[in-house]
């Protein structure tokens, strides 16, 4: 009897822990060690930008906020208008909850950028 209960416990705890995980979104890696977090072909109103993350700035219960320094504007959509960032510039990029990313990680990411910068730091939005 105990030995049922002990086994019935287990899977519900096992079932719980199953259901309530969220598996982080994996990107490819090029063979350079840029992590390909990008789109087959970029969107009209994006831009393709290659970087470093800096540091996690905050977080929220759906958003991730990192402080991405960009090397390297490497494209613009046919119809991109919005604030372009510069080489060299530090910006804070936003990403699903589920994106996880390290101090260090060098990244290639298509974002959309705001129609003017606001404060100090450019805030960007990852597609």
């Amino acid at each position: 009897m105990v030995a049922k209960a002990i086994k019935v416990v287990l899977i519900a705890v096992s079932l719980a822990v199953f259901v309530g995980c969220k598996s982080a979104q994996k990107f490819p890696v090029n063979e350079n060690g840029v992590i390909m977090a990008t789109q087959n072909s970029i969107p009209k109103s994006a831009v393709r930008l290659m970087g470093e993350i800096i540091d996690l700035k905050e977080q929220s219960e759906t958003k991730k906020f990192y402080l991405f320094r960009v090397t390297e504007v490497v494209a613009k959509g046919g119809t991109f208008g919005t604030v372009l960032p510069s080489k060299g510039e530090v910006v804070v990029l936003a990403v699903s909850d589920l994106t996880k990313f390290k101090n260090g990680d060098r990244l290639m990411v298509d974002a959309v950028t705001p129609l003017m910068k606001e404060g100090d730091l450019l805030s960007i939005s990852m597609l």
